[in-house]
């Protein structure tokens, strides 16, 4: 119930999927995560033309969780996730993807994440560890009202200091 590969199977790809495109699941649950990490990131492409992005409340994206030591890999397209945080096993792609792919999209819906995109809006805007969002921010954002209500009050406040 919480894989993102079965709620994309169950979702997006309910009736069928699109002829040529490819799905392949992170297999997290391996013992050997690192060999995992490793077969997955075989298996990408140099670039990705559409990267869909969801959004935690703490800011993370991918599984890249604030202050990982997964964030500062420049080399590496997937890696293991370490953090205690994490409730489940789980492979995520790293900060050379996400820089890489053609096109970004953002999913944040509800106050809660609204909160944490008008605070990554905020600076210091290079400060991609302690909010991992940052790192997708010139993708397309896909909010509902509460989200974006919540960037609207970051732009009533900046007018008002201006």
């Amino acid at each position: 119930s919480d894989s993102n590969y079965g709620m994309v199977m169950r979702t997006l790809f309910a009736i069928s999927q699109p002829s040529g495109d490819r799905v392949f699941r992170m297999e997290a649950e391996k013992p050997d995560r690192a060999a995992a990490s490793a077969r997955y990131e075989a298996l990408l492409p140099e670039r990705i033309d559409v990267l869909l992005l969801g959004l935690g409340t703490d800011g993370h994206i991918a599984s890249l969780f604030p202050n990982s030591q997964a964030l500062c890999s420049t080399q590496r397209a997937v890696l293991p996730v370490e953090e205690c945080s994490a409730a489940h096993p789980r492979l995520s792609i790293t900060r050379k993807v996400i820089d890489n792919a053609e096109a970004i999209f953002l999913l944040a819906p509800g106050e809660a994440k609204g909160r944490v995109l008008a605070k990554a809006l905020r600076p210091p805007m290079e400060d991609f560890m302690s909010l991992p969002v940052r790192l997708a921010m010139r993708g397309t954002w896909l909010l509902d009202e509460a989200a974006a209500r919540q960037l609207a009050e970051l732009d009533s406040e900046n007018a008002q200091h201006n």
